[in-house]
């Protein structure tokens, strides 16, 4: 036999084998047999069995991956590479395999190959923009273009150091400004300290590239871990722009109070080594801060608190107590935050701006209660507007040094925003005059709303109102546990209270019930304002506020009652699937419609607490509507060609970010073949594409550097747009400062019931 007789047996074995395997889905002996056949018939390959190689490439490494085999799956992704160098495709998902597995530098430098290949492929730029977003916070753009705050920063840095401060301590560097900024005063010696593997390497390229640079050293790591050995010295002046709309939530107190201790000079501090031996104390920028809080009226923020209708299209919601989970009792932040002048619908200050509390930063003692102790502050806000009290609003001012002050009060043109504590309360009315909002914060290294209750003044003195909130570490702690049924007894005309089985009792005002009977410790009925409400516990249910925002919206409700209206009457509704891997709003009314139908869910076992959330919220709207819980069943996905068949796929094929949900459109294909042949139909069945061309500084802001002006001519821009995109997600376009130069025109109409991934 000749080498290539030899040569063209090997190559027909290793193709049979190659398929057989794929064919039985063994994929880890199918791919060494692809590779084998690919070396020997390169063309052949390429030609016929590309698509099939590139399958169990994927589908090898998908195992692996759950089998807890990293390295691996990098290997598979390597050997595959090496017989197509140019494929697209396979290096994208090589560089998102790279990203998962934290391996950045390589991942960008893989999905720069492929647009150096084909500088058109979206897919690689898509991928390229979502890991610049996920290493690069959005938020660092409109600051660096925030030519305001970078004109007071440099101000106040050039008159410490021209007053004596010769060595700067930069926390929380990012791009570097600041020690750019002390560096051109005239600083003998800057330490530029970031943590961010990111912005350090940014800031380095910052510093080579800049004049000054020479006389800063950077410290990548975090502040808190900085020792003597980083720094031979203590400081004269510590700068640090490390605030968010809270004014303390990036961990400020912890990187002061250490500074304070270690690295800083301070009356009880050693100053060997200290030029100056006069220099009695170091100096901080900003010297300190003034934190606000007002009363907030918000329709928009409301609906991202709770949902307080009794009914969602064919759902009864009445028993259903839904909350945001920044209302639960371990909230994962203490606040959210929003720009209260771009808000949909506007909002209403209820009270005027009152000082929560004051901090001097260059007050050791103070910093140093304020982070290892906390403070506890109460303020009363005095009503000044008529309204419904939904959140209160807080928002600072610091003060950089004696002169330069920054603001970010609601409609201030700063980059922050305000912070927002949500409240849910029964009785939220609050009336000009009359009402007084009592507050109570702990301040122990970030903000944290501890109590919050409606009083009215009434002969002079303050009553609290029933339903008030109460708050024990965010956790509402009185009858704001419970919510009204329409099962249980009711409010007469007259005031008394009723019942079917006529057992009342209360305690300060508030009744509770055990079996059915109603119990109090002193048996007294009892209320302060002469009405007596009764209160049935719901089911206490917290969603993330993109799930809050989404039940509250009223177009979408009306929408999906239409759609389930027309769905039952006009198609076969007895299998459905759910496919949207988020609450099934539309889902749920349909099969509470149909007795006879079953709902089939699909969970995410990579998202255990989104799943949890969805099954919980599931679970009781179930029992609400006395849907049979035996209907609903979970799986985690679907196997192509698998045995059950639906009769209606209800998907979801845009995020609620705004952006078009890849995962959801690559495994179409699937959910299409999971339908009932002939009849079965996906929901929604059309997406229509629109595209506007708009002029915006204020989108422009929010994706890049738009020059080294507003830096003051530092040349910063080309080194931090590598991090810019060009897909700006979840912004309020109704809202957002524009001007419109075309009208919105549809681009596509995809029909996602014949839908054609090509």
């Amino acid at each position: 036999m000749t080498p290539e007789e030899k040569r063209e047996k090997v190559s027909e074995f290793s193709l049979t084998q190659a398929v057989k395997y794929r064919t039985t889905r063994d994929f880890g002996r199918s791919f060494p047999h692809f590779l084998v056949y690919a070396q020997l018939k390169p063309q052949p390959f390429k030609d016929t069995h590309l698509e099939d190689f590139l399958s169990v490439v994927y589908a090898f490494s998908e195992e692996l991956e759950k089998s807890g085999k990293p390295e691996k799956v990098l290997q598979v992704y390597e050997q595959a590479v090496n017989v197509l160098p140019e494929n697209c495709h396979l290096l994208t998902n090589y560089g998102s395999t790279l990203y998962k597995q934290g391996k950045l530098i390589d991942a960008e430098r893989i999905l720069r190959q492929v647009l150096n290949i084909d500088p058109d492929f979206l897919l690689a730029k898509d991928r390229l923009e979502n890991m610049a977003a996920t290493l690069l916070d959005r938020w660092h753009f409109p600051m660096l273009n925030d030519r305001d705050r970078n004109s007071k920063y440099r101000r106040a840095i050039h008159n410490k150091i021209q007053g004596g401060c010769k060595t700067v301590l930069d926390i929380g560097t990012g791009t570097g400004l600041l020690s750019l900024y002390a560096a051109e005063a005239g600083a003998s010696r800057v330490y530029a300290c970031e943590a961010s593997e990111v912005m350090a390497i940014t800031a380095a390229d910052v510093f080579r590239l800049n004049p000054g640079g020479n006389v800063i050293k950077l410290l990548p790591k975090l502040s808190t871990d900085l020792t003597h050995e980083d720094i031979p010295e203590h400081v004269q002046l510590l700068v640090t722009e490390t605030f968010d709309a809270g004014l303390l939530g990036e961990h400020v107190l912890q990187s002061l109070q250490h500074a304070w201790s270690n690295l800083l000079i301070h009356p009880s501090s050693p100053v060997s080594g200290i030029p100056n031996p006069t220099f009695s104390s170091s100096r901080t920028i900003p010297a300190g801060a003034d934190f606000y809080i007002c009363g907030l009226e918000s329709k928009y923020i409301r609906n991202q608190t709770k949902y307080a209708k009794d009914r969602y299209g064919y759902l009864d919601t009445q028993n259903l107590d839904i909350r945001s989970h920044l209302l639960s009792q371990n909230p994962r932040e203490p606040y959210t935050s929003e720009s209260l002048s771009s808000i949909p619908g506007g909002y209403k200050l209820l009270t005027k701006p009152n000082l929560l509390f004051s901090i001097d930063f260059n007050n050791k003692t103070e910093v140093d209660e304020l982070s290892l102790v906390g403070r506890v502050s109460a303020v009363d806000l005095p009503v000044s507007e008529n309204g419904d009290l939904d959140a209160l609003v807080g928002w600072f001012t610091l003060h950089l040094d004696e002169n330069e002050r920054i603001n970010t009060e609601p409609g201030s043109e700063t980059c922050w925003q305000q912070a927002i504590f949500p409240l849910n309360l029964m009785h939220n009315k609050v009336y000009k005059t009359e009402s007084v909002i009592s507050t109570e914060f702990k301040i122990h290294n970030h903000v944290e709303l501890n109590n919050c209750k409606i009083s009215t003044k009434q002969n002079g003195l303050l009553n609290p109102l029933n339903g008030s909130l109460s708050l024990l570490n965010g956790f509402p702690t009185n009858s704001e546990s419970n919510g009204l049924s329409s099962n249980g007894p009711t409010l007469s005309s007259n005031g008394c209270a009723v019942s079917s089985n006529g057992h009342f009792t209360t305690s300060n005002g508030r009744l509770t019930s055990s079996n059915g009977h109603l119990t109090s410790s002193n048996g007294h009925i009892e209320s302060s304002n002469g009405k007596l409400e009764i209160r049935i516990p719901k089911d206490l249910l917290y969603l993330p506020e993109s799930e809050l925002k989404r039940i509250n919206c009223s177009k979408l409700e009306e929408v999906y009652q239409w759609v389930a209206y027309y769905a039952i009457r006009e198609v076969c509704c007895e299998s459905i699937l759910d496919y949207t891997w988020m609450i099934p709003l539309l889902s749920l009314q349909i099969t509470k419609s149909i007795p006879t139908s079953r709902l089939n869910l699909v969970v995410n076992t990579d998202e255990r607490e989104k799943g949890r959330v969805i099954l919980d919220f599931v679970s009781s709207t179930v029992k609400s509507n006395n849907i049979d819980i035996s209907r609903i069943s979970c799986i985690t996905g679907l196997e192509g060609g698998g045995e059950d068949k639906y009769n209606i796929a209800v998907v979801s094929p845009v995020l609620q970010s705004g952006r078009l949900d890849q995962s959801l459109l690559q495994s179409l294909d699937i959910v299409l073949g999971s339908l009932v042949p002939g009849s079965g139909i996906i929901l929604p069945h059309k997406l229509q594409l629109w595209c506007q061309i708009v002029e915006s500084e204020e989108l422009c802001n929010y994706s890049h550097l738009r020059s080294n002006e507003p830096v003051s001519g530092f040349k910063i821009a080309d080194q931090i747009n590598i991090l810019a995109v060009t897909h700006l997600q979840d912004i309020q376009f109704k809202t957002i400062k524009r001007k419109d130069l075309s009208a919105a025109i549809e681009v596509r109409s995809i029909d996602l019931n014949v839908f054609n991934l090509s």
